[in-house]
């Protein structure tokens, strides 16, 4: 199983998140895009989850081309942690597709009423809805129920139809699917509710104990109705969640009148995050008086390839964000994006970006090195009359600061204990080793 931090973030207070502004559109993180099977130990309740986790990288996610000028519905939470409002500038944009298939051809199959995930204590979404008549498109663009082989799980309907599932070990059915978007598919089932809380306890999962969760139910009369392999009248309509915290693996099912699908893993915002490499030696400095910056350095780094670094010049985003802790309850309290594309340039150990917006008065200079172990480098400075005030932090316990490779969830990461070097309202500074 995957080792997690438990840092147990509390939405009570307010999330600051701060994404640069830019006409970039978004990406779908590839590593989180795909689908998981459940089908065992119930042969009348076989079901399979597509899902795409998309990065917010120019402030309103919902005009992206991603989503087609469509408009998105909110719900809020039956138990009233969110409104009825979605949550356009979120960094996160979490999308699921409940399809309830019956590979074999049965016929009785029960129609699915609900689908439940876990996740990490304290962790919530920002908000939730659905897309009315649409589900995810494949590369071509075609819906991926009923579409070409090789897209999401049409290309091999159901691999694990009647052997065990392994929830929360962090891997799903499938993964590094491409998905290009939505589509429109007129018989995609709407939810009626959205509901959090101690919801889930399922016997293969911590022997049945009541578990945090979100669910999401359809009317009995109107729920998913089963239907033969490669058929498209048997999905939900395309689900969202938004959240400023990165995915991770997580136990999910789908549940019908017959029972449960057993669990499987699917993304779902979580405080423990990305996998992230941490340096030997590192320096944060933030200055808030004067002139504006922020200067990271990561250094002594564990072994990384170049190829690991993706293609920024053409596809990869960047994302840094800083992250404050209060009573082991970590908060992302700033964040600035480094799109793909224009600013980027390739030397032959790794890449550099340079943004420089003299309408904005930002200057932001990234630096990716690869190397050996204690050879790999990292250097993020940014210099911004735009970074809030976020002095002094917490450090309850630590400051900590990631880098993140948005296209493959790969990140980078600085941590601070307390005390820092200094931690005033105008300035914080500390390295490690001290």
């Amino acid at each position: 199983m995957k080792k997690r931090i438990n840092l147990g973030v509390t939405w009570a207070s307010l999330l600051l998140v701060v994404v640069s502004g830019s006409a970039h559109a978004g990406t779908v993180i590839a590593s989180f895009a795909g689908y998981s099977e459940f089908a065992a130990p119930c042969d009348l309740c076989d079901s399979f989850v597509n899902f795409a986790v998309y990065t917010n990288t120019d402030g309103d996610w919902t005009d992206d081309p991603f989503f087609a000028g469509l408009t998105p519905t909110p719900l809020a939470d039956a138990s009233g942690q969110w409104p009825a409002v979605v949550d356009e500038s979120a960094a996160y944009v979490y999308l699921y597709q409940v399809v309830n298939n019956d590979p074999f051809g049965m016929g009785n199959e029960n129609s699915l009423s609900n689908f439940n995930l876990s996740r990490d204590a304290g962790v919530l979404p920002t908000s939730a809805g659905f897309f009315a008549g649409n589900v995810l498109a494949d590369e071509v663009g075609n819906s991926i129920v009923g579409g070409p082989a090789g897209n999401y799980s049409v290309a091999d309907p159901d691999p694990a139809l009647g052997s065990p599932s392994v929830p929360n070990d962090g891997t799903p059915t499938a993964s590094g699917i491409t998905a290009t978007g939505l589509v429109a598919l007129s018989v995609g089932v709407d939810p009626v509710s959205v509901r959090s809380g101690n919801l889930i306890a399922n016997p293969s999962v911590d022997g049945g104990a009541p578990f945090p969760g979100i669910v999401w139910s359809w009317s009995a009369s109107d729920d998913i109705p089963s239907c033969p392999p490669q058929s498209s009248d048997c999905t939900s309509s395309v689900l969202f969640m938004t959240s400023d915290l990165p995915p991770d693996y997580l136990w999910a099912e789908t549940e019908s009148v017959g029972g449960t699908g057993s669990p499987e893993d699917v993304p779902f915002p979580s405080d423990s995050g990305f996998d992230c490499r941490v340096a030997e030696k590192q320096k944060l400095e933030i200055r808030l008086a004067g002139k504006r910056r922020l200067a990271w350095r990561w250094r002594r780094g564990p072994a990384t390839t170049k190829a690991e670094f993706g293609n920024p010049l053409v596809d990869t985003d960047y994302r840094y964000c800083i992250f404050d802790a209060r009573q082991d309850q970590f908060t992302a309290v700033y964040c600035q994006d480094a799109p793909a594309g224009s600013g980027w340039s390739e030397s032959k150990k790794g890449f550099s970006y340079k943004n420089s917006s003299r309408s904005v008065s930002l200057f932001q200079r990234i630096r990716l090195l690869a190397g050996g172990p204690r050879k790999a480098r990292i250097l993020v400075d940014e210099k911004n009359p735009a970074i809030p005030a976020i002095l002094p932090f917490f450090e309850d316990p630590e400051v900590r600061i990631q880098l993140i490779n948005l296209a493959t969830g790969l990140c980078w990461e600085g941590i601070f204990p307390a005390p820092a070097g200094r931690n005033v309202p105008e300035r914080f500074r500390d390295r490690t080793p001290r």
